[in-house]
């Protein structure tokens, strides 16, 4: 019962981490991240990963940008133990990610990936377009 109710507050303080981030309140989505990397240290939780690369997301756009390199890389260790999702998912967020951090030295590394493999939530939740001349752009 414990570690349900864990889990139901890593998904709440990520749901509304996300929402402060995406409103641009980085203060506050950074307080509710942290907390659910806070409540998914007793009991697995399958939002872990993704929480560290928006933590790292919330953590750059506030000029902290050595640790937000750190969370990055904590979060990519953790996507392939989720189980989860395939090398294309980690890749495509890998790509993502690097991207958004501007982490030119990584980004070829995550570079390889089967657009049609990535699993459609991780595509929407997200967005970017490749184009030919493997141009990233991302929203």
């Amino acid at each position: 019962m414990l570690a349900f109710f864990s889990k139901l507050k890593a998904a709440y303080c990520h749901a509304c981490g996300l929402f402060a981030l995406s409103d641009g309140r980085l203060e506050r989505a950074e307080q509710l991240l942290r907390e659910c990397v806070r409540t998914s240290e007793r009991f697995p939780n399958p939002l872990l990963a993704k929480t560290y690369l928006l933590l790292s997301a919330a953590v750059e756009k506030r000029g902290r940008r050595a640790e937000a390199i750190e969370l990055f890389w904590t979060g990519m260790t953790e996507f392939p133990h989720s189980g989860r999702y395939s090398p294309d998912d980690v890749n495509y967020v890998g790509t993502y990610f690097s991207h958004l951090l501007q982490l030119t030295e990584s980004q070829t590394r995550f570079e390889r990936f089967n657009i049609t493999a990535v699993t459609k939530s991780l595509r929407r939740d997200f967005p970017m377009r490749l184009s030919k001349s493997r141009f990233l752009q991302i929203g």
